[in-house]
């Protein structure tokens, strides 16, 4: 993507990332999509682990908002 994150039409493309924090509860690990067309959050779980049951409910929550047709890129550093 070369750094372009900005997108003439929504879900193309997406982008999405980890990250991990502390509170005094112990750890969060919220995992958001977001759509480059207007910034705006498509989906986002959240855990106290950062694992792959968090981002595949991620993606899977993401996925159950596209129309048919919709194929979006999504970009993970």
């Amino acid at each position: 993507m070369d750094g372009d994150f900005h997108a003439e039409r929504p879900n193309m493309p997406w982008v999405t990332d980890l990250t991990e924090f502390s509170i005094p509860a112990g750890k969060a690990c919220p995992s958001p999509v977001i759509d480059c067309h207007d910034g705006m959050p498509v989906a986002w779980t959240i855990s106290t682990s950062p694992d792959s049951a968090l981002a595949n409910g991620m993606l899977a929550d993401a996925c159950s908002t596209l129309k048919d047709g919709e194929k979006p890129i999504i970009h993970s550093d």
